[in-house]
Parts: C-alpha cells; structure tokens; sequence
C-alpha cells in the first residue's frame, strides 16, 4: 500500500512579495508606532540597570560592574540607540576610576558632556578623574 495514498500533496509557493507589501501596507500597524514602544523597552531596561548598578557599588564591585555593562555600546545597544546611556556611562567612568582606569573613565565623561553639554555635573565630575 502507497504511505501517501489518500493524502493530499501539498506544494509550497514562496509569497515573500505579497508578505513584504502586506507589513508595509498594514493598515493597524506602522513602523513608526514601533518607535515609542521600543523607546519605551530601552527605559525599562535602563532603570534595571541602574538598579543592578547601584547594588554593585554598595559592594564596591567595579570589575563586575565592567564586566556586565562596558563597552556600553556593545552590551546595552539599544540604551545607547535611544541616546538613554548618559547615567549609565557616569556610573561605569566611576568604576573605572576606582579601578585606576583614568583615561577610561574620562573618554566615558567626554561621552557624556558630548551629549548633555549643559549638565554641569557631568563637567565637573570630568575635572575630578
């Protein structure tokens, strides 16, 4: 007895075309409404990291903190594609400077001024290390 006998033969048609014009023509969803939703994932994981920075300098952890977040633009992309790094870069520079990474710790400060030239902390908090 045939193994396909009674079954229908099925043949696959690629619709990659009318796939790409569907998500492109979808009435519901824009890729600008993407936007807002996934500035709004970036904060929610930039409190998060704050946070787990925050407990890492109680315990004086700086390597750790090294380790988990910096370079921040390799471990936090998409903090860094929304331009949200700024606190995150101040936090790993004081790390880098209780590590005797001073040079480090000032092209993270120059970062930082870059962005935010009006903040005077980041200003000064450059002149210390």
């Amino acid at each position: 007895m045939n193994a396909t006998a009674g079954q229908a033969e099925v043949k696959v048609i690629p619709i990659a075309g009318q796939v790409q014009a569907q998500v492109n023509d979808d009435e519901f969803l824009a890729v600008s409404d993407l936007v807002p939703v996934k500035r709004d994932a970036a904060e929610r994981s930039l409190r998060l990291v704050l946070s787990e920075i925050e407990l890492m300098t109680r315990d004086k952890q700086w390597a750790d903190i090294l380790a988990a977040f910096h370079p921040v633009t390799d471990k936090l992309p998409e903090v860094t594609d929304h331009r949200l790094d700024v606190r995150v870069r101040e936090k790993i520079a004081f790390a880098l400077g209780h590590l005797g990474k001073f040079d480090e710790a000032i092209a993270e400060l120059e970062v930082c001024v870059q962005r935010e030239p009006d903040n005077f902390h980041m200003a000064s908090t450059k002149g210390f290390d």
